[in-house]
């Protein structure tokens, strides 16, 4: 990606409002606890997915690598 080549975007299309950003929660009472132990692994799978990238972005000089994992 080259920064000076980039054509810019209408800031409306970049921002999501709060209730596209963030999904409906579910009720603590009536979810079972196989639901919330579900939603609590998959919040920390993507937490590390994007550590990882994030981390792997900075460590390593290789383009076509980057390129091929994302």
């Amino acid at each position: 990606m080259n920064p000076l080549k980039e054509k810019t975007k209408d800031v409306d299309k970049n921002f999501l409002t709060f209730e596209e950003l963030y999904p409906k929660p579910y009720n603590k009472k009536t979810t079972g606890p196989y639901t919330k132990t579900r939603v609590i692994l998959l919040n920390g799978t993507e937490y590390e997915s994007v550590w990882f990238l994030h981390q792997f972005a900075r460590h390593c000089a290789n383009d076509e690598i980057k390129q091929a994992i994302k």
